[in-house]
């Protein structure tokens, strides 16, 4: 005979608690604006490291022309010259294509000769033992003859370098000086004082036209939008951390929202 087994009922399974759909969903958002934010601030500290703490790239850094800058007219002279003066080239580079589109025999309608557009008197002071006075049409007459890219360069980022170390640094003013000369900005700005210059109109296009394409090709952003990465950059680290406490509120709490008791 067989033995009757004795019945005994299942254990119920306990019942699974789940976040309601509207709590999961906000964490899912919070979750992903935090991973979002984080890529922000991996990617805005990248750049931002290049800049220093007033916003602007260090133009008397010296460095290395990117690769795809490598096929330049006269590219390894632009380095060369930039890296004796310890400018940054790209800055160099944007200078020349902004002045005369690196064309060695252009003249402006003011006098301004070859790739950096250097006026006589400027060239005569730089160059006071040279031969070439810097004031005849082209083409180069002889050796370090202002038309001479490497001449021209040589004069033409010693004086970039001598501005930059009369207006501390300010690359601003530096470039408007080069354009306008700098008594003619030291009259108009004073120390940091950079909106007065670009108040000029011929002043403010160039200098815009030359940083931009500077930070464009360095950073791959123009002035204005670089200039505000350390802003931005401070607004993510905000956001991130106010992510982060939402985040870490929510799921210590959530026994209590899944309609139990923490134990």
């Amino acid at each position: 005979m067989h033995r009757l087994r004795r019945w005994r009922p299942r254990p119920r399974r306990r019942a699974r608690r789940t976040l309601p759909l509207l709590s999961r969903l906000m964490l899912t958002a919070y979750l992903l604006t935090a991973l979002a934010l984080a890529g922000v601030v991996v990617l805005a500290g990248r750049t931002a490291a290049s800049w220093s703490s007033e916003g602007r790239l260090l133009a008397g850094v010296p460095g290395r022309l990117p690769t795809r800058l490598s096929s330049l007219p006269y590219a390894s002279l632009i380095q060369r010259t930039a890296s004796a003066q310890g400018l940054d080239p790209v800055l160099v580079a944007a200078v020349v294509e902004v002045e005369s589109g690196f064309n060695p025999l252009a003249v402006s309608p003011k006098g301004a000769r070859g790739l950096m557009q250097i006026i006589a008197p400027t060239w005569q002071e730089l160059n006071p033992a040279s031969a070439c006075r810097g004031d005849h049409p082209p083409p180069v007459r002889e050796k370090g003859c202002i038309y001479d890219p490497a001449a021209n360069l040589a004069s033409g980022t010693r004086y970039l370098r001598s501005l930059l170390d009369r207006f501390a640094g300010d690359v601003v003013l530096a470039l408007a000086a080069y354009n306008a000369g700098a008594e003619a900005v030291e009259r108009v700005a004073p120390p940091g004082g950079s909106g007065a210059v670009l108040a000029l109109a011929e002043t403010r296009q160039y200098t815009e036209a030359v940083l931009n394409r500077w930070t464009r090709e360095r950073v791959g952003l123009s002035y204005a939008q670089a200039r505000a990465l350390p802003r931005l950059l401070r607004a993510a680290w905000w956001l991130l951390a106010v992510d982060a406490a939402v985040l870490g509120m929510a799921f210590a709490v959530r026994p209590s929202w899944a309609g139990g008791t923490r134990g």
